[in-house]
């Protein structure tokens, strides 16, 4: 019966009088439903909607091209947002752990292209795939550690400094490391909060001591995430990504207690320096929240 949906999607690719965003919704239906007897055929399922994520998002339209044609674009990238909620609505149906390290395989090739310019459009629905992927894991699978730094590149920027370390990196890593020079997504830090914080639920010892491709270690990755975030937004209107963003230091707080004693005086000076300044008073209570987790 799968196998069946997934030809019909390409069945109906490259016929225009079909309302290609009315059959993923169709689809994604039936995943809520099914979900429990989807669950031999996730894997599978998961790869051809990975093909024919890229089949939707390849559409590209020029400027000079007719209102036709950009109509096509505009419902290609509606659909190919839809196969992302469904392959979400698969994640959720409660795999088997083994199951999510497998489907990993295909996600890759989704995280390459959303996490760079080009497919910025899909930040969101990938960063909450990469999530889920991490929440459901016990260990976090080798494959997904790259998208770590990568999360903190987008934001940052990389250092102008030779990378120390990008043996065994596949061209898409290379191609995407390159894309993140100028972290084009500093703003977008509530995409991200969810998979940092599981990240680090779920790194274990690994966490503590890995270092990125310029020798910079996770955790110190992290403290200038947080100096970016309160760069940005502490002069704002708003006060949701900093709250979201100091939630960050609960999680190191909770996961690492007594493993992260050399970080600690940074992340109590921050707070300190939050509860005593001028910032919106949400933002004061989530700094004392995380001083009074400490002590």
């Amino acid at each position: 019966m799968h196998v069946y949906r997934i030809m019909l999607y390409e069945k109906c690719y490259n016929i225009k009088k079909v309302r290609l965003n009315v059959l993923i919704s169709s689809e994604k239906g039936i995943v809520q439903q099914f979900s429990a007897e989807i669950i031999p055929y996730a894997n599978a399922l998961t790869s051809r909607l990975v093909q024919t994520f890229f089949k939707y998002t390849l559409k590209d339209v020029g400027p000079e091209q007719d209102t036709e044609e950009s109509n096509d674009a505009d419902d290609s990238e509606i659909s190919a947002s839809g196969i992302l909620e469904t392959i979400k609505r698969i994640l959720l149906a409660k795999l088997p752990e083994e199951c999510y390290g497998q489907i990993s395989d295909h996600l890759c090739q989704i995280f390459y292209f959303a996490f760079s310019e080009q497919g910025a459009d899909y930040l969101e629905e990938a960063t909450a795939i990469l999530n889920i992927v991490l929440h459901n894991c016990k260990v976090v699978p080798q494959k997904i550690w790259f998208f770590y730094p990568i999360l903190g590149y987008l934001m940052l920027g990389v250092p102008q400094t030779p990378p120390t370390a990008m043996l065994n990196l596949s061209t898409e890593q290379k191609e995407l490391l390159e894309n993140t020079k100028e972290g084009w997504a500093a703003e977008e830090i509530q995409f991200f909060i969810g998979c940092l914080k599981n990240f680090i639920k779920k790194g274990g010892d690994f966490f503590l001591t890995a270092k990125d491709f310029w020798g910079k270690s996770f955790i110190q990755l992290i403290f200038e995430i947080m100096q970016k975030v309160f760069t940005i937004f502490q002069n704002g209107p708003s006060d949701i990504e900093m709250i979201c963003s100091l939630t960050i230091y609960l999680s190191l707080i909770e996961n690492h207690f007594g493993k992260i004693d050399p970080y600690i005086p940074l992340i109590l000076d921050h707070c300190t320096s939050i509860i005593f300044s001028n910032m919106l008073e949400k933002v004061t209570l989530m700094a004392f929240e995380v001083v009074c987790l400490y002590y």
